[in-house]
C-alpha cells in the first residue's frame, strides 16, 4: 500500500496528490518520506496538505522534513506557510538556529495566525536568532486573547536576554488579573537574567505579597 501511495505522488492530477498526502499522514513515520516529497510538489495545495498531514506524526519523526518545511516558510501563500509552521513549531529547537532566517519572512505575513506561529516557532529556537520575533510577541501580549497572551509570555522566556525590548510590556503584565499570565511573565523575566534587572524590585514585592497566589510566588522565586 505504501508503494502505491508514493507512486500516486507522480499523478498528473493535483487533487489526487493531495489525497495521497492525507493517506500518507495516517501511516505515521512510514509516511514521512512520501510527505517530504509532497512538500517539494509544484502545486501549493499539495505542499500545504503534505505539511498538514505531517502534523499528525510524532515531531521526532518529522525532523528529516525540517529543511523542506523551512523552504515553505519563504513563500507568500499564507495557508501553506501556516501548515508548515504548525509542524515546525513542534519540531524545531535550539539546534536549529540556521533555520531562523527562513522563518523570519513569515513574521511579515498578512495573516495574524501565521505571524504568531512564526514568532512562537522562532522562540523555540531561542536566543539572538529569535530576536526578530519579539515585536510580534509583544503585540500578542497587548491583545485580548488570554491564552495567546500566556503563550506569548512563555515564548519570550525562551528568547531570553534577546527579548529585553519586551521588558516594559512584561512589567505591565505582572499587574494583570490572569494568574497564568503572571506566572509566565515571571518566568520570562527570569529567563532574561540581568537584562531584566529593572524588574527585580517588582518581583521582590510580589514574592513578599501574602495575598498573591502561591503558584505565582513560586515562579517569581
Amino acid at each position: 500500500a505504501l508503494q502505491v501511495l508514493v507512486a500516486g505522488l507522480e499523478d498528473k492530477n493535483a487533487a489526487v496528490r493531495q489525497n495521497v498526502c492525507w493517506a500518507l499522514g495516517k501511516m505515521a513515520e512510514q509516511g514521512v518520506p512520501g510527505l517530504t516529497k509532497g512538500l517539494r510538489d509544484g502545486d501549493e495545495l499539495v505542499q500545504r496538505d503534505a505539511a498538514m498531514a505531517l502534523t499528525n506524526i510524532d515531531p521526532s519523526e518529522v525532523r528529516v522534513a525540517v529543511p523542506d518545511l523551512l523552504e515553505l516558510c519563504k513563500i507568500k501563500n499564507s495557508a501553506t506557510r501556516r501548515a508548515a509552521l504548525a509542524v515546525l513549531v513542534k519540531a524545531v529547537g535550539p539546534m536549529d538556529t540556521g533555520g531562523a532566517a527562513s522563518i523570519r519572512p513569515a513574521l511579515e505575513d498578512d495573516d495574524d495566525e501565521v505571524r504568531i506561529c512564526a514568532a512562537v516557532t522562532l522562540s523555540n529556537i531561542g536566543g539572538e536568532a529569535a530576536a526578530a520575533a519579539v515585536p510580534t510577541l509583544v503585540q500578542a501580549l497587548r491583545g485580548s486573547d488570554a491564552e495567546l497572551r500566556r503563550q506569548s509570555a512563555a515564548a519570550l522566556r525562551n528568547i531570553g536576554p534577546a527579548a529585553s525590548k519586551a521588558l516594559p510590556d512584561l512589567l505591565k503584565a505582572l499587574e494583570d488579573p490572569d494568574e497564568g499570565l503572571r506566572r509566565n511573565v515571571a518566568l520570562a523575566l527570569a529567563g532574561m537574567g540581568e537584562a531584566a534587572e529593572e524588574a527585580y524590585p517588582v518581583l521582590v514585592k510580589m514574592l513578599q505579597n501574602g495575598a498573591e497566589k502561591p503558584e505565582v510566588r513560586i515562579d517569581v522565586a
